[in-house]
């Protein structure tokens, strides 16, 4: 099956699972890295906001021995998960009062995202942009609570750009702390159950010291980099400057400059690995960064 035949079936099938009064779409949708994909969109008669469940994942669980039938039985399970048992007051989403204190940041590539950036409210940073999002850990009504922030909705705030970052600044930190620990560590936890990996692991006698940065969440993490004293703290506790791993736009990894290859290397690492293991909508950047110590800046 093509996916375009996956997608018409489904929307066939849902369509004649739902009563005639429910529209049922599928939107194509603008995300990272210039990613589009299809949304399919389920609003019921007299319902004012609906979950949007992306085709193009369920698709892919084809390739992992899941049948058509299975998908879309998963799709109607994800539905009736997702939608909101009531009607939403948006007034805390629209109200920048109601909203402010769920302001917060993230990172994403400046020419990936040519595109996105047209429509969306945003500040350059080295190659970079940082964009800003709604975020609610306990909503109620959308059960992940992500909203990116987009040009129309900043007009209808009837606020300018730097007192949304500023807003932001104030928020990420404490809505979303920073997480750091130690690559051996990780290591350990998720080998656990692996005890010849586990010692094998806890015999490397002089590891070279990584550590990976993201937030609390593991959402957006290598926004993290912009909390104030993070890598500068780090950096002091190692006492040499970093090479920032961009992992991906959830996290980052730090190595001090005096165990690192060269630059260079690090540089085709980082590209081969998000070639084979990062989804395209999660790629960061394809270089690394440089953390100064001296100048407490990042560099690239």
């Amino acid at each position: 099956m093509t996916y375009l035949e996956f997608k018409e079936n489904i929307l066939h099938d849902i369509t004649l699972a739902f009563p005639e009064e429910t529209s049922i779409t599928i939107r194509s949708i603008l995300k990272n890295n210039d990613t589009r994909l299809d949304g399919l969109v389920i609003m019921e008669q007299d319902a004012n906001i609906a979950p949007t469940l992306y085709l193009n994942h369920y698709f892919k669980e084809l390739d992992n021995g899941f049948t058509y039938q299975e998908m879309l039985f998963k799709i109607k399970q994800d539905y009736e998960l997702f939608k909101p048992t009531s009607n939403v007051d948006i007034s805390f989403f629209t109200d920048y009062q109601k909203a402010q204190d769920h302001i917060v940041y993230k990172l994403i590539n400046y020419e990936k995202n040519i595109d996105l950036l047209k429509e969306i409210p945003h500040v350059h940073f080295m190659d970079l942009a940082i964009v800003f999002y709604y975020l609610h850990l306990d909503d109620s009504y959308v059960r992940n609570g992500m909203v990116l922030i987009r040009n129309d909705l900043l007009e209808s705030w009837n606020i300018s750009i730097r007192q949304l970052m500023n807003k932001a600044i104030e928020n990420t930190p404490i809505t979303l702390p920073s997480n750091i620990i130690s690559m051996q560590d990780m290591l350990k936890t998720l080998l656990q159950d692996d005890k010849e990996l586990e010692q094998i692991i806890a015999e490397d006698k002089a590891p070279i010291p990584m550590y990976v940065i993201t937030n609390t969440e593991k959402i957006n993490g290598a926004a993290v980099m912009l909390y104030p004293n993070v890598l500068k703290n780090l950096a002091q506790t190692m006492k040499s400057d970093l090479y920032i791993i961009p992992s991906s736009v959830h996290e980052i990894i730090a190595i001090p400059q005096s165990h690192a290859k060269d630059k260079s290397a690090l540089d085709e690492m980082v590209v081969e690995v998000n070639q084979d293991q990062v989804p395209d909508e999660e790629i960061l950047s394809d270089h690394v960064y440089y953390y100064s110590l001296e100048q407490d800046q990042i560099i690239y």
